[in-house]
């Protein structure tokens, strides 16, 4: 997703606190007055709402051990959670919103469940979307024209990162998908989707490994060309 969203806003998320929009509290989305549901950091029978106490800072004499690469490649700012656990029927509000940032935060914890082949692109199905991503959106527990939003951002973004960033035409296609999908994804999801937390989530995802990183960003620091918003039923079934 275009301009402050996506990875580009991480370092904005780490240095003002606003981590806990995508660390929601432990199982049941954190907060009191929502009732626990079984979610994929939720192990059976826990019933935690506390807030995740950060971590403590390192004596100042300790220098900070230099990451590599590949551990630093689309490092989600929130804590890690437990095996996920299987959700039957559809979820709908807070509950649905605070199991699919559950959920995410699971498989980007997780690297070896996202595709990590030496592309760009990755491993993709007949209509250009990553496997896994797809996979693990069909597995949310939400309706079919929901999944069908989820899919075609997951689609856009995938279109991102491929992208040449120095043609001014396919740039200016590759915004109009994206705005497309998003209104889209708003349309099927209002009073659910809460900021851009979900969209974020498959971002990160997405350009989960450096190589993607490198192209997702390349896209990001392209100038925008058609900066519309999309207006009316723009979403598209794959």
């Amino acid at each position: 997703m275009r301009l402050n969203s996506g990875m580009t806003r991480v370092a904005l998320w780490l240095a003002v606190g606003v981590a806990p929009t995508l660390a929601l509290g432990a199982c049941g989305g954190g907060g009191s007055g929502h009732a626990t549901l079984s979610c994929p950091t939720c192990k059976p029978g826990t019933t935690s709402s506390a807030p995740v106490a950060p971590s403590p800072a390192k004596p100042a004499s300790a220098p900070a051990k230099p990451a590599s690469a590949a551990s630093t490649a689309a490092k989600a700012p929130w804590p890690a959670p437990p095996t996920p656990q299987p959700v039957q029927g559809v979820l709908t509000g807070r509950a649905l919103r605070d199991y699919v940032l559950n959920s995410a935060r699971y498989m980007i914890d997780h690297p070896q469940l996202l595709d990590q082949t030496p592309t760009i692109a990755g491993i993709t199905n007949a209509h250009g979307i990553r496997v896994d991503i797809y996979n693990w959106i069909q597995g949310l527990p939400m309706t079919p024209a929901q999944k069908e939003a989820m899919v075609q951002y997951a689609h856009a973004t995938q279109d991102e990162l491929l992208v040449n960033s120095t043609s001014t035409q396919a740039i200016g296609l590759v915004d109009k998908e994206a705005s497309d999908a998003i209104n889209c994804f708003l349309s099927q999801f209002s009073g659910t989707f809460s900021g851009h937390s979900w969209v974020d989530a498959i971002d990160f995802m997405t350009a989960n490994t450096p190589l993607r990183q490198k192209s997702y960003m390349a896209y990001n620091n392209a100038p925008l060309v058609d900066g519309s918003d999309s207006l009316g039923n723009t979403c598209k079934a794959y």
